[in-house]
Order: C-alpha cells, then structure tokens, then sequence
C-alpha cells in the first residue's frame, strides 16, 4: 500500500512538473511573438554622432548609411562580454554572408559595456576587424529600448527592421537573413 502511494506521488510530481515546463515554454513563446511583432517593421533612428572604434584605438569612419542592409548587434554587458559577443560565430556567419550573398552589407555592433578596457581587449585578442560603438545607451534611448541583453536585427537601407532575432542561435532565422537578403 505504501509502495503504491510513493508511486502515485512520485507520477503526479512528474506529470506537474512537466505540465509547468509546458506551461513555462509556452508563456516564453507568447513573449517572443508579442516581441516580434512589436519591433517588426519599425524604423531605427541612430544617433548623430555614433563613435565606432576598432581593436579600442582611434575612432574609425565607418560608412553604413549606404549599405542595402544592415545586421545590428546590440549587446549590453549584464553578463559575460566575451560570452555575449560570440566572435567565432559572427565570423563564421558573415563568412557565409559574404559567400552567399552579393548585398552591400554592414554589421553594427552597438555595446553599452560596463568596461571598454575589457571589451577592446577581447576585441584586439581575437583580431577582430569589424568596428564596434560603445555609445549602446544612447541609441538605446532614442529608440526606447530598454530591455536588456543581447537583440539582433536585420535592417533594409531605410533603417527598417525585417527581421527579428539572432542569426547565430537559430537555424531558421539564419536562413530568413540569407533570404531577404538575396
């Protein structure tokens, strides 16, 4: 009697607690649609002045205003920077990028970092060769976006997003990019 109590308790734990995954999965679901179709489609206003640096030496002119399209990077240092910038997987993705498309494309990697020291150095360490703007709260600001973390974004040459999310971490937002972009 007693063995068949522990195995009832133990199967309604299991079934709730797979119940509150499910539950849980589909509540993050509803978030990231109700995020989609909140910036798809919206106009990005940057900033007069952006500072873009390479390897943390002298500012850089670093032209994206004529590009066809535009893969913005905003990342804010709440956790790891290095985890955050993910340096081998951009290289890999504009790799394929370049190979795969024939659009004029310009990458802006917009940080608010808590330390730039530490940022141009893991840049410099990994040599790598794409400037980055640090002035992450401002633009921030302008286009009231104050949610935190890491949020990637396809633009046209009009600024305006149409595409939502991050290329690196999901097959089928990687292979959207490659298709609005050929």
């Amino acid at each position: 009697m007693k063995i068949k109590f522990v195995k009832t308790i133990s199967i309604l734990l299991v079934l709730s607690a797979l119940g509150f995954l499910v539950l849980r999965s589909e509540f993050f679901v509803q978030d990231e649609v109700r995020y989609v179709k909140e910036w798809y489609g919206k106009k990005l206003i940057f900033p007069e002045q952006m500072t873009f640096r390479l390897y943390g030496k002298e500012s850089v002119d670093y032209d994206y205003s004529t590009a066809d399209y535009k893969i913005l990077a905003l990342m804010d240092s709440v956790s790891c920077i290095e985890c955050q910038l993910r340096i081998d997987d951009w290289r890999r993705f504009i790799t394929d990028v370049d190979s795969l498309t024939n659009a004029n494309i310009r990458y802006l990697f917009v940080m608010k970092p808590v330390s730039e020291r530490n940022l141009y150095d893991i840049l410099k360490d990994e040599d790598f060769q794409i400037p980055v703007c640090t002035d992450g709260a401002e633009f921030r600001k302008i286009n009231k976006m104050e949610f935190p973390g890491t949020h990637v974004f396809l633009l046209d040459q009009n600024n305006q997003i149409i595409c939502v999310g991050n290329p690196l971490l999901r097959k089928r937002i990687r292979e959207l990019y490659f298709n609005l972009m050929n």
